[in-house]
């Protein structure tokens, strides 16, 4: 496949571009990164296919070329839940859709309640500024 042989090290750009994103010794992150950059500067890649490609043709032993694959949910040592606070990255769009549809709580998203406040207002203690008319009819008569 062209991108497994394209020349991610010494393309500046994606070097660049690799510096500004967070995490990016994760492997996992590393990988999403190559994909994404892959797709929009080389050729279209779609990032599913390529991971069906990857699982179908890599060995499954070797831990580190399986990043691009669908893990085990229940491996918590390689991949951890979202939610989970220090979590080395975000929750990537699916995983926050499928917290919303199972009624879960987001991390790091507040909630505010759907309610004006319930204190009285208070008194105004300040004086209202004069109005021009009254400020020119002030002026006429101090001089």
């Amino acid at each position: 496949m062209p991108f497994e042989a394209y020349d991610f090290e010494n393309d500046l750009a994606f070097q660049t571009g690799l510096k500004s994103i967070p995490n990016n010794s994760d492997p996992r992150v590393l990988e999403q990164a190559k994909i994404f950059y892959y797709s929009k500067a080389v050729a279209p890649l779609n990032s599913t296919e390529y991971t069906g490609w990857k699982a179908a043709n890599v060995d499954n032993s070797d831990e580190g070329n399986r990043i691009g694959s669908h893990p085990d949910p229940n491996d918590a040592q390689r991949l951890p839940e979202a939610g989970i606070p220090g979590a080395p990255y975000s929750a990537s769009f699916a995983e926050v859709v499928d917290m919303i549809v199972k009624g879960k709580e987001i991390p790091g998203i507040r909630d505010i309640p759907d309610k004006l406040n319930d204190q009285k207002p208070s008194e105004s203690t300040s004086k209202a500024p004069p109005k021009p008319w009254e400020i020119q009819h002030q002026q006429q008569q101090d001089p």
